[in-house]
């Protein structure tokens, strides 16, 4: 697969919540076609304008619909390698959380990548499609690679685990074929739970547009994996371009809910480039006998 053209998208940014350190920053990480004196000249009106009232948390999780809570423990079930590999645990604790309660723990998202989400949110009004939803069965062709030498190369979308050994086969007199299965990681929604004193409060980890996309079609909760946080790192926070820390303790810290809100998210314009994970798949030692019968 070769290289792809740049694409131009909207981003959505949290600038009330920014300082200017913030906003250089974010111009630094993001290729940005708007004029950076264009993106300060937007940022200070809505730093000086926005006053966010002071937020008391409540509790974040509810009783999870007897259909939904099922379909939600099946697909736990299916992809047990996926599952542990979230937080190093058998059995990964499930919430049925309410969105409006998440924490972001980062100022900017793809809002064009919302946009082509929130087509599917507001379709998914089913236990069966918002469990498809929220917890997507990734899948593959099986095998995803067939080669005839002892090194290959294959483009993904997303990274994937090797599962087992390679199955050999004998094709003709000096080929043999490798068949190599791939399961790809899946994309389930998560956040991580922090205790702040007065109750747990939960930031935002994986599947950030999908629950902003969700948010937006009208739902109010969604089936997350829920991790204890005892560090700012399992929170995600204290990256470059996320949120410190010290948001935690704010009077009243950034939502997933804010990027709906235009008092609170600015729009810049900037480009990407699509991507591909490249899978890099070589043999170091000797090729596995064929099985008897094919040699």
């Amino acid at each position: 697969m070769g290289g792809q053209a740049p694409v131009d998208y909207r981003v959505g940014v949290l600038f009330p919540y920014l300082s200017r350190q913030d906003v250089h920053v974010f111009l630094q990480a993001v290729a940005v076609r708007d004029d950076p004196r264009d993106v300060f000249a937007r940022w200070l009106p809505m730093k000086m304008a926005a006053k966010p009232l002071p937020w008391t948390p409540t509790f974040p999780y509810a009783p999870m619909p007897d259909p939904l809570a099922r379909l939600v423990a099946e697909r736990l079930r299916r992809l047990p390698v996926m599952a542990s590999n979230y937080f190093d645990e058998p059995r990964p604790r499930v919430e049925y959380v309410a969105l409006a309660n998440v924490i972001s723990n980062q100022y900017h998202v793809d809002l064009d990548y919302v946009d082509r989400l929130s087509v599917r949110a507001a379709a998914a009004r089913t236990p069966e499609l918002l469990a498809a939803f929220c917890m997507p069965q990734p899948r593959l062709p099986d095998p995803v690679v067939t080669g005839t030498r002892t090194s290959q190369q294959v483009f993904i979308e997303d990274i994937a685990y090797l599962a087992g050994r390679p199955e050999v086969r004998r094709v003709n007199r000096g080929v043999v074929e490798l068949r190599i299965r791939l399961i790809p990681q899946g994309s389930f929604l998560s956040c991580a739970e922090a205790d702040t004193g007065s109750g747990p409060v939960v930031v935002a980890g994986n599947g950030t547009h999908r629950m902003i996309a969700l948010l937006r079609a009208g739902h109010t909760h969604a089936p997350l994996l829920v991790r204890p946080a005892f560090s700012a790192q399992d929170l995600g926070l204290g990256r470059p371009t996320g949120f410190s820390p010290e948001i935690l303790s704010s009077r009243r810290p950034p939502r997933l809910v804010d990027f709906l809100d235009p008092t609170f998210c600015g729009v810049v314009r900037a480009e990407k480039t699509l991507r591909s994970t490249r899978l890099v798949l070589q043999l170091d030692n000797e090729i596995p006998r064929p099985p008897d019968g094919e040699a």
